[in-house]
């Protein structure tokens, strides 16, 4: 009885030693796929966060600029930065045209220097 139990395991040992075998493949290559998985979303997630951040750096840039210009911080004057993904807004008011066209042109500078993909909408309104 027990000579027969022997032969009847021994097959089903196999068996599972070629399941573990396959599953051991079966896991390295999920585990491959995985990393790669994570590769990717980590390059993408690099690629969105330095977008986003260039974003943010640009507009402290832009205030500090319009900050250190005399004319441009001068009473009357009131000018927001925002920066998205594709723009850099101008927005508020300045006293003159020539106020608005300089804003405009320094914002324009900072974002060429930073080579940024953003466009400049000049939205200040002359009050």
């Amino acid at each position: 009885m027990r000579l027969q139990f022997a032969f009847a395991v021994i097959p089903l040992a196999l068996l599972a030693l070629a399941g573990c075998n396959d599953t051991a493949k079966g896991v390295e290559k999920d585990s491959k796929e995985n990393v790669k998985a994570v590769e990717t979303s980590s390059h993408n997630a690099a690629d969105a966060f330095g977008e986003a951040g260039d974003a943010m750096k640009l507009t402290p840039q832009v205030k500090n600029a319009f900050l250190a210009n005399p004319i441009l911080n001068e009473d009357g004057n009131l000018i927001d930065v925002d920066t998205d993904g594709d723009h850099l807004y101008l927005k508020g008011h300045v006293k003159t045209a020539a106020m608005k066209e300089d804003a405009g042109q320094i914002a324009k500078k900072i974002l060429t220097e930073n080579k940024a993909k953003q466009t400049l909408k000049n939205d200040l309104v002359i009050k």
